[in-house]
């Protein structure tokens, strides 16, 4: 993880300014849905004002003891939802790790209607492994795709990468 400093010649009210920024930005997400995202700017929130932000020299200054207040008293509901989103996400995770094949994730697993890029990419990565079959093109791949076009199916972009010797 990266460190984060304050620099102590900045005027600690900008930092309070961006640890407001990422409590709102964290708190839409919320609302939104995006679950991953919100997680991660209230967790950087809670670091960034319960542990970086009190080494600031004027911290404890009086100038800015209502909002330092302020922001105290959300840390501890912050934290409860980022404890509730984790969960909330642990078992989404699980879930999608269950409905995943026994054997994971493999190229032929996509749907004809997939991307088409990601199917060609799994191809490159398996032809390079050597896998079997690897050389063959997946249903709706790059060369099913705008045929004639010159963007996809053209010979530049199906061509196959060279071999990778294990020398």
């Amino acid at each position: 993880a990266r460190e984060i400093h304050v620099s102590p010649h900045a005027p600690v009210r900008r930092y309070f300014s961006a640890a407001g920024s990422m409590l709102r930005q964290g708190r839409t997400y919320l609302v939104e849905g995006s679950l991953e995202q919100a997680f991660v700017l209230l967790y950087r929130f809670n670091i960034f004002f319960l542990e970086v932000l009190p080494a600031h020299p004027e911290f404890a200054t009086r100038e800015v003891a209502t909002e330092r207040k302020r922001l105290k008293a959300e840390c501890k509901a912050i934290l409860d939802q980022v404890a509730s989103v984790k969960q909330t996400l642990l078992q989404q995770y699980g879930a999608e790790e269950e409905a995943e094949p026994a054997g994971g994730w493999t190229p032929g697993s996509l749907s004809a209607a997939g991307d088409a890029d990601v199917c060609a990419l799994a191809a490159r990565l398996a032809a390079l492994r050597g896998e079997a079959g690897a050389a063959t093109a997946e249903p709706g791949g790059p060369e099913a795709a705008g045929a004639g076009d010159g963007t996809r199916g053209s010979a530049s972009a199906a061509a196959s990468p060279p071999a990778v010797s294990s020398e």
